[in-house]
Order: structure tokens, then C-alpha cells, then sequence
């Protein structure tokens, strides 16, 4: 039966869903955009997994434009040469093999396919937006929810066993997700870095996130490090051995102390039994594993653990090719690089470093794939490249 509201909410609604169906069809920036918060949305307390269907929804409009750009040189980046996508299909064709042994087959099938939609993702937009506004406008995303976090602080959802989580399910993907943001505002400049840097320090530390932690720590040294010129690397090596173990010391008896289990970076070993049953569950299925993640559920959240367990001995090379691609790829961008560094460490702890279906992958990948690569001169035929951010040009003390 038509309401007053409801024929009042058609009116409203119509013109918004027109303006934003043009806006979605004629602009790739705002699909890229929509669809990586939607993915990110996904992973917060309020919305359902299923918004990471969006990443699939951008591609509608796009992907035949992005092939088109590509092939008739009409590109924004048409100059610039990109990571290739060999290890990635690689690693999707290993995936995709595993269906034949797979202990869970839906599953293994439902996960490639996510693997699919995300390389295709990242291929995309790179054709069809700038290579600086995709980090320009990541960065805005993760700042968003990083307020969002903030603000959520102040309510009890905020809050879980005592360690802060914001908008997200849990305190570890807040961490992530405040690291990645850190390594994005090095990227942006000082007008940035020199704000959120501390208060992402202060909002990982209270999130009780070691692995969030260490990751933060690696983003900083790692970017920072790489733009000291000599001299200024050897002096902060000597300042940084002679305070490692005094300041540590104390710094982490701070931090230890207590005897619960929220107390912050807890000394106790909640990953010790999971990480026995992925061993256990490793030696007996060791040659071809379980198939694409289609392991049992409690092998805990190690992403190389994982991997093993998923792939075997036999199948296993597919997903080292792709971190050392990983590797090589973000060598040329110091923030890159940083971030790389800091995903390897927290996938120690936490499993998203080859599993698509997860948000903060999605943010890495696309930033890393859309990445310019060194290329030929063509007077000297020697690789050459530039700076390609503020964050790249020499520290000046």
C-alpha cells in the first residue's frame, strides 16, 4: 500500500540512484573508490560480508573500457610500465588446479574466483586512473575509517576483552588497517605523516595488536630509511643499536605488564595450539595440502602456515613466486617497499597475504600492482626511474 513516506522516499530516491548510476558508468575513479570502501564496509561490525560483491559490480562498466584503453594507447599511464601479471595468474592457475584434490571444492571454487575478480580489479583501474590519485584516493578511504575508529572509541562497540577495535570486527584488522594508513601518509608528505603517524601509534597500541605493531614499526623504518642519504643512515643505525636494548627492555616490560588477558601485547601464547594442529595437519597431507582454503577450520591465521597447508611441498612454489614478486615490485617506492616489508611480518600472525576475499589485501594489491616499474632509457638502454612521491626525495634533517 503507497504511503505519503514511501511515494515521498520514491521521489528522493530516484534522481539519487540516476545521478548515481552516471556518475558510477562515466567516471572509473568513483567505482574504484565505492567499491574498495563497500569491500572495506564489509569488514566493519554494522555490515554483511557480502559488499565485497561490489569489487565484481565496479568491473561491469570498466573492464572492456580498461581493455580498450590498453590496447589503443588511450591510458592516463599509458607511459609507465606496470608490475606484470604472470606470477599473479600463475598463482591463480595453481588456485584454480587445486580444485581437482580440494577437500573443500565450493569453497576452493567460491575463493578463485575471488582471486579472479581482484587481479581484474587492479588491472582495470590502473588503465583508467592516474597511478597517484589510486593511492590519493586509498588514502582518503582508510582516513575515513580510521575516524570512523576514532570516534568509536567512545562507545562500548568500540571496545572488545579490553583492546580497542573501532568500526571493525576485531582489534587485529583496526591495526592492519592503521598501519596501511601510516605507510600511505609518508607517501602523501609531511602536511600528513606528521599527524597521523603518532596517533596511529596510539591507536595500534591500544589495540593490543603486536603484529599490528611490529608492521607499524617496519612502515616507518623501512620508508624513512630508504630516503637518509649515507651519513644519515649510519648515524641512525649506530643511535638505534646503542638504544635497542635499554629502551626495549623497558618498553616492552611496560607493555607486558599486567596479568590478564587484555592487558596490551599480551606475553601469552594463544597461537600455540593452532599452530601445532597446522604442523600435524601439514605432515599428513604433505605433497598436494587441502586444496585452496579448503583447509579444517582451528590451523590458526598464519598466512605461511596456511599456504603449506593449502598447496603441499608439491603446489607450494606458486604463492612463494607471488611474495617474491611482492618483493620485487615495491623495491622501486620506498613507502612500497615499507608496506611489503610490514604485510610480510603481520601475515606471521594474521592470513590475508594470498587470500583475496580479505579487504586490507585488496588495498595492498591494487597499491602495489598500480606501482610504476623501472623502464630502458632509450639513449643509454639502462633502467632508469624517478621519484614518484614526496615520500621518495632526500630527508632533510
Amino acid at each position: 500500500m503507497l504511503t505519503f513516506y514511501s511515494v515521498l522516499a520514491a521521489i528522493i530516491a530516484a534522481p539519487l540512484a540516476i545521478w548515481f548510476s552516471m556518475v558510477w558508468f562515466r567516471r572509473p575513479a568513483f567505482a574504484m573508490g565505492t567499491g574498495a570502501a563497500l569491500s572495506v564496509l564489509s569488514l566493519t561490525q554494522f555490515f554483511p560480508d557480502s559488499l565485497r560483491l561490489a569489487l565484481a559490480a565496479s568491473l561491469v562498466p570498466h573492464a572492456i573500457t580498461a581493455l580498450y584503453a590498453a590496447t589503443r594507447g588511450t591510458s592516463p599511464n599509458k607511459d609507465l610500465r606496470f608490475p606484470s601479471v604472470i606470477p599473479v595468474a600463475l598463482y591463480v592457475g595453481m588456485c584454480a588446479l587445486s580444485i581437482l584434490w580440494s577437500l573443500d571444492r565450493a569453497q576452493t571454487i567460491t575463493s578463485t574466483l575471488a582471486w579472479v575478480v581482484l587481479a581484474m580489479f587492479a588491472l582495470t583501474f590502473r588503465q583508467l586512473v592516474p597511478y597517484k590519485k589510486i593511492r590519493v584516493i586509498f588514502f582518503y578511504i582508510l582516513l575515513g575509517f580510521f575516524i570512523a575508529c576514532i570516534f568509536a572509541l567512545l562507545t562500548p562497540f568500540g571496545w572488545a576483552g579490553g583492546r580497542a577495535r573501532g568500526v571493525f570486527q576485531n582489534a587485529n584488522a583496526s591495526a592492519i588497517f592503521a598501519f596501511l594508513l601510516a605507510g600511505l601518509s609518508i607517501w602523501m608528505g609531511k602536511k600528513y605523516y606528521r599527524w597521523l603517524l603518532p596517533l596511529c601509534f596510539v591507536f595500534i597500541f591500544i589495540t593490543g595488536s603486536r603484529a599490528g605493531m611490529l608492521g607499524f614499526i617496519a612502515v616507518v623504518v623501512v620508508s624513512f630509511y630508504w630516503r637518509m642519504n649515507t651519513l644519515q643512515k649510519l648515524f641512525s643505525f649506530g643511535l638505534a643499536l646503542i638504544a635497542l636494548f635499554p629502551v626495549g627492555n623497558v618498553v616492552l616490560n611496560f607493555l607486558t605488564s599486567g596479568e590478564t588477558d587484555a592487558v596490551l601485547l599480551r606475553t601469552d601464547n594463544t597461537r600455540e595450539d593452532t599452530t601445532v594442529l597446522a604442523l600435524d595437519f601439514i605432515k599428513e597431507n604433505p605433497w598436494l595440502g587441502a586444496g585452496y582454503r579448503a583447509t579444517p577450520p582451528g590451523l590458526g591465521s598464519n598466512s605461511y602456515l596456511k599456504l603449506l597447508a593449502e598447496f603441499g611441498i608439491v603446489a607450494i612454489f606458486a604463492g612463494v613466486v607471488l611474495a617474491i614478486a611482492y618483493i620485487s615490485w615495491s623495491r622501486v617506492d620506498s613507502v612500497m617497499f615499507g608496506l611489503t616489508i610490514a604485510t610480510l611480518i603481520d601475515c606471521l600472525f594474521e592470513d590475508w597475504l594470498l587470500t583475496a576475499g580479505a579487504p586490507m589485501l585488496l588495498i595492498y594489491f591494487v597499491l602495489l600492482m598500480s606501482t610504476p616499474q623501472p623502464q630502458k632509457d632509450e639513449d643509454t638502454g639502462k633502467k632508469v626511474r624517478k621519484p614518484y612521491s614526496p615520500a621518495e626525495q632526500t630527508l632533510k634533517l
